[in-house]
């Protein structure tokens, strides 16, 4: 009775089992993984920190900016100064927009001077915004100021 079971099994005197196949070493993924395949993507995300809307969007930012480095280098500047001018960054037109057409030369980083000093004041202007500076500092309010208060005679009565 054991030769039989041991027949079934595969083992013992009747040597008809077959030989235990030999697993085949893994093949390589031929698919590239998604930061691979949309390297300009991943550098969105990473920077607004908001996901591509759709596939569709995906490959359209990817198609405008290519796998090159030197265009991904620039999409980078891009991003930047598209976040660093305080500009919506859901907006992947404008985003590409800059890409294709350049950053507008009156964008800059965020304490970048402009490089001219702002026009003189008028001598009006000045003495208004000192003036309006000093009230500042000391707290001083336009309701503080007796000759701008109003009558408390001219109160309208309150309805019930």
């Amino acid at each position: 009775m054991k030769e039989k079971n041991d027949q079934k099994k595969g083992g013992g005197k009747g040597g008809n089992a077959a030989p235990a196949a030999v697993p085949s070493p893994p093949t390589p993924d031929p698919s590239p993984s998604f930061s691979e395949r949309y390297p300009a993507v991943v550098r969105y995300v990473a920077r607004t920190g908001h996901k591509v809307p759709n596939d569709a969007i995906a490959e359209r930012i990817q198609a405008v900016v290519g796998l090159d480095p030197p265009a991904l280098a620039r999409w980078d500047e891009v991003l930047d100064a598209w976040l660093m001018a305080g500009y919506n960054r859901r907006n992947i037109a404008g985003l590409l927009d800059w890409f294709t057409g350049g950053i507008p030369a009156r964008v800059r980083p965020a304490g970048a001077g402009s490089g001219t000093p702002p026009a003189p004041l008028a001598p009006e202007a000045r003495a208004l915004a000192e003036a309006l500076q000093a009230r500042a500092r000391t707290g001083a309010h336009a309701d503080d100021d007796p000759a701008r208060t109003r009558d408390a005679t001219r109160r309208l009565p309150c309805r019930p």
